[in-house]
């Protein structure tokens, strides 16, 4: 009785809505901006994803229902970032001459900048800014050339670019957690075929697993 009640809990209070009704089947990464009025998405319209024309970033107010299209100088960019104040995005992303960085794209121009060089080839690095804006996480390849092997999470302070490593290992994308303090991940473990949920201690580096399974049970 007791599981039955947690299932009725959770259930859905409405049906679901699909927010953007234009170009359906070419948008992904949504985004909620920091203060819920905003949803940012990217959008690639076109058949062939490496010779296609480059991917928009669209920004749609809830509040308006309208929907502003961003054009970022860039080749590629991926899973972007809210900054705190709304006036920003962090995205990895390839730039015109196919060198790979960390961008900042203003929420209102699309001017992207690089902020921080990635391995080439290397566009996985999920950056993720710190609640408080002044500092980001993200993903790096520990060894040079190795685009598929283990990373490490990197902690970058804006202000100055100092860096220190958080953690390293298996480790997918970046959670970070509203109070700053943990980033969620998933972890591998190549030595047992197994595959878990881990949070990391930004502060320390300290690891906790929630949850493991086989690859089999994936």
């Amino acid at each position: 009785a007791s599981r039955r009640s947690d299932v009725t809990m959770f259930q859905p209070t409405r049906p679901p809505v699909r927010p953007i009704q234009n170009f359906i089947g070419t948008n992904l990464e949504p985004a909620w901006s920091p203060d819920g009025k905003s949803l940012a998405y990217i959008s690639w319209r076109s058949n062939n994803p490496i010779f296609g024309d480059p991917r928009i970033l669209a920004i749609r107010s809830l509040d308006t229902g309208e929907t502003r299209e961003l054009r970022p100088n860039l080749v590629y960019f991926d899973q972007v970032s809210w900054a705190p104040d709304g006036h920003a995005l962090f995205s990895a992303g390839t730039d015109l001459k196919g060198r790979n960085w960390i961008f900042r794209i203003d929420a209102r121009t699309g001017d992207a900048a690089p902020i921080v060089p990635l391995p080439q080839g290397f566009e996985r690095a999920v950056p993720q800014w710190s609640p408080d804006g002044t500092r980001m996480y993200y993903r790096a390849p520990l060894k040079e050339g190795d685009i598929d092997g283990d990373v490490a999470f990197i902690e970058r302070t804006l202000a100055s670019g100092h860096e220190r490593e958080v953690a390293r290992g298996d480790l997918g994308s970046i959670n970070l957690s509203p109070d700053g303090r943990w980033i969620a991940a998933q972890r591998g473990a190549p030595s047992t075929q197994s595959e878990g949920i881990v949070i990391i201690g930004i502060e320390r580096g300290e690891t906790k697993q929630i949850l493991s399974a086989s690859r089999a049970q994936r």
